[in-house]
């Protein structure tokens, strides 16, 4: 049974992957730490603020959050 639930933890992950646009999301974030030397700390503060809350977003609304407890653990964990 375990083996079944973590191949379906992994294509619900997939799937929000790319429904979430993570890639795009940690670009964003790579971009922004990189470039802190040059942009104002306003727009620093400003897109950090906007990638934690788009992150928040997705975790909050990511189906792994409604796995039971012992699956949660297992997903968020792996190596």
């Amino acid at each position: 049974m375990l083996p079944g639930r973590l191949v379906r933890a992994a294509s619900d992950i997939l799937a929000e992957y790319d429904k979430f646009k993570i890639s795009e999301l940690l670009s964003t974030a790579a971009a922004t730490s990189g470039q802190r030397e040059q942009i104002s700390d306003g727009q620093y503060v400003q897109t950090a603020s906007d990638i934690r809350r788009q992150a928040g977003a997705i975790i909050s609304t990511s189906r792994v959050e409604q796995y039971p407890q012992d699956l949660r653990v297992l997903v968020w964990t792996a190596p």
